[in-house]
């Protein structure tokens, strides 16, 4: 299983992944923007986010995804209405 931690560095370099990474393959990026996103999300199975848009933009080639997880306190960078089609 493939795990894209998008927004590393907006948890802080002492938070301890050893728990993500026993679940598969975690790759992480230290920041992501709209430009990069397709790239970095790419046939991950699991995307780990904080504020970045999650959209059909951001999302368009997320083929793989089956779950998200946000590490931040909201909601409201997801698009429900596409990521639920």
């Amino acid at each position: 299983m493939k795990i894209a931690m998008i927004e590393r560095d907006s948890l802080g370099i002492d938070v301890n992944l050893s728990a993500i990474e026993a679940l598969g393959e975690l790759i992480t990026y230290p920041a992501t923007t709209v430009e990069n996103a397709v790239e970095h999300i790419g046939d991950a199975d699991i995307l780990i986010a904080n504020k970045l848009p999650l959209n059909a933009e951001t999302l368009r080639e997320a083929k793989n995804l089956k779950f998200v997880a946000q590490t931040a306190t909201g909601t409201n960078n997801v698009d429900f209405a596409y990521t639920n089609a």
